[in-house]
């Protein structure tokens, strides 16, 4: 279905039947304060499935953008990416109900413990991005000292210190809705140019949070350095730069 569909009232795509395999896919649709796309069951035990919504335009005055809480959960449902803007309504299925305009944490992949002894041997490619085995939401908690490192964080991934300590390191990310808490990071002795804390560049969605970063740069120092990005959260963090030039 491709239709460009405007509504004042009424629901953009009302999807009313017992039956499986519906796709709603690059349409632009808009309502005043209707919903724009409405999934609903007959009953308790006819519900539909296998629902796939993505890649559409959509922006409403009401609460939901996109309702398919009714559709079945054990069935193979893609609701997203979509494009929503903010305000446009949320997004509601049958895990729950989120704003589409903020990134969306999901940490249940597998948990790992990182040690300079085995970074490079099961994390770190030689250019500093995650190895293919490390996959989005997974959790990495950093335990021991790591010196003079480019931690290009290239996954949606969780990264947590655990008594670790980052000297002359920086993490760049990479990736949309990545989750940093609890680093140590000491850059202050560092021969590299724009030795910074934390970098963030063109993502969308990030967490920084009870986070101790000091930068010392003869030239700009900045503890982090967000460029080109949105929705990326600072939270709670001790922050120190020195240079003599631009500090933040």
């Amino acid at each position: 279905v491709v239709n460009n569909i405007s509504t004042l009232s009424g629901v953009g795509i009302l999807y009313n039947s017992y039956s499986y395999n519906l796709t709603v896919i690059g349409n632009n649709i808009t309502s005043q304060s209707g919903v724009g796309v409405l999934i609903q069951k007959l009953s308790s035990k006819r519900m539909p499935g296998n629902i796939t919504i993505v890649n559409n335009y959509i922006f409403t005055g009401n609460t939901y953008a996109i309702d398919a809480r009714d559709a079945d959960a054990n069935s193979n449902n893609v609701i997203g990416p979509n494009t929503i803007p903010k305000n446009g309504g949320n997004v509601t299925d049958p895990n729950g109900e989120y704003d589409p305009s903020r990134p969306v944490y999901n940490f249940n992949g597998t948990t790992y413990t990182v040690t300079p002894s085995n970074l490079y041997t099961d994390f770190l490619e030689e250019n500093g991005a995650f190895k293919p085995n490390i996959t989005d939401g997974d959790i990495l908690n950093f335990e021991g000292e790591f010196p003079n490192e480019m931690i290009i964080v290239n996954k949606a991934l969780k990264i947590s210190g655990q008594n670790a300590i980052f000297y002359n390191t920086t993490f760049q990310l990479s990736s949309d809705s990545v989750w940093l808490e609890n680093l140590v990071i000491r850059n202050n002795e560092s021969g590299r140019i724009n030795c910074w804390g934390v970098v963030a560049y063109r993502v969308f969605g990030a967490t920084i949070k009870n986070c101790d970063i000091e930068v010392t740069d003869p030239n700009a120092a900045y503890a982090i350095y967000v460029v080109e990005s949105s929705n990326v959260d600072v939270l709670n963090n001790k922050l120190y730069s020195s240079g003599n030039y631009l500090t933040y």
